[in-house]
């Protein structure tokens, strides 16, 4: 019973606080509202720069960063590895700061977890 409510809570504090577009109807029971929280937090403060506030893609800077719903198409591991590398699941430079070693520091991996379960969780096409 707790956790429906928690869940609930969770949902109605997203729906207050996310951007249009992100989809709120598969609420996560399990991975615990404090990751989810602390990934969109990172996520609004790391990645909406670059990818815009509502994670659809910008080309503010000269480069295009795409729409973050990319993200249900990488594993963790590959998702980690972009940060790592450079260079997305399909073999190609990523654009911009995501091209260089310079993102390690900006999302170290227990963050990129966070990052990763929101993104995956609440942003889709």
């Amino acid at each position: 019973m707790r956790r429906k409510i928690g869940v609930a809570v969770a949902a109605l504090a997203f729906a207050a606080c996310d951007p249009p577009g992100v989809d709120l109807s598969n609420v996560p029971s399990d991975p615990g509202t404090s990751v989810v929280l602390m990934g969109r937090r990172l996520a609004s403060e790391s990645c909406a720069p670059c990818h815009g506030a509502q994670f659809t893609g910008d080309t503010s800077y000269g480069i295009l960063a795409p729409s973050l719903a990319v993200v249900q198409q990488y594993s963790l591991d590959q998702f980690n590895a972009l940060f790592d590398s450079g260079v997305t699941r399909e073999g190609q430079p990523a654009n911009g700061p995501m091209s260089s070693a310079s993102v390690r520091p900006i999302l170290p991996p227990a963050e990129r977890h966070a990052v990763y379960i929101y993104l995956t969780t609440f942003v889709h096409p």
